[in-house]
């Protein structure tokens, strides 16, 4: 009879190829994860990087965070619920978190985003839309320039590329709600579009500009932007359908910034 190995009689190298393939295969199960740090020191070793590297910030967490604000050493992602009603503590937990200053991915509101750019260089940013409120980007242009990947509002970004530095790394943009600013009733507004559009493509670096449509029936304005990128043989120039991000934790994905319909080929 073959007697079957138990997990501790394994070498060491092999049992933590075990974990690590575990962990990774579960990374989204938070409560999984956490369970699965606590069986031993060593494992908590393995998996602690893993479970911290995208941390969602909400309400009810906050506090939490802060009080344990020495163990985000790996973390390259925050995501800020808009139910943050303390953005005080929120800052605190920002300056108390050395290790924070290495994040390069966000989603939140505008005002945490703020708060972050004081501590950290993030190159990946998302502002749903309904939290791009109260935007004011006159403070640390320099910062800004170290975006690569940016995607928001048109009214936002727009005022972001204004007053951006000349050496901006920005490379993907994906404009969402165009049509609040383009669209007035049933007529589209054709004397902004040259103005908008010609500000992102003077982008230095720029690879790929998306605009995010909400509706299918936009058809005037489809029209138009590709009026557009044939006027200025403009092959960066891309529409998609504006997608509901149903998972979070892919939104940063390569994979997402590079959706849509090329509007001109040459």
């Amino acid at each position: 009879m073959h007697r079957w190995a138990k997990f501790y009689d394994l070498p060491v190298e092999l049992s933590e190829r075990i974990v690590l393939l575990a962990a990774r295969s579960y990374a989204l199960d938070k409560a999984w994860l956490a369970q699965l740090a606590r069986v031993s020191r060593a494992i908590h070793t393995l998996v602690q990087p893993i479970l911290v590297y995208k941390i969602v910030v909400t309400s009810s967490n906050l506090s939490r965070l802060y009080a344990t604000s020495g163990t985000f050493t790996s973390t390259r992602c925050i995501m800020v619920d808009d139910d943050i009603e303390d953005e005080e503590l929120f800052r605190d937990f920002l300056l108390s978190s050395p290790e924070l200053h290495s994040v390069d991915m966000f989603r939140g509101p505008i005002w945490a985003l703020r708060a972050l750019l004081k501590v950290s260089r993030p190159s990946r940013i998302i502002i749903p839309p309904a939290l791009w409120r109260g935007a004011d980007w006159r403070a640390s242009p320099e910062r800004l320039s170290q975006i690569t990947h940016i995607r928001g509002v048109l009214s936002t970004l727009f005022s972001l590329l204004c007053i951006a530095d000349p050496s901006s790394c920005t490379t993907h943009v994906i404009v969402n709600q165009i049509e609040e600013v383009l669209v007035y009733g049933s007529s589209l507004n054709l004397l902004i579009i040259d103005e908008v559009l010609i500000k992102f493509i003077r982008l230095p670096r720029l690879q790929r500009l998306c605009i995010a449509v909400v509706h299918d029936d936009q058809t005037e304005l489809s029209s138009a932007l590709s009026t557009f990128a044939r006027k200025h043989r403009e092959t960066r120039l891309w529409i998609s359908r504006a997608q509901p991000e149903h998972d979070l934790y892919t939104v940063f994905h390569d994979e997402s910034w590079i959706t849509g319909q090329q509007l001109y080929c040459e």
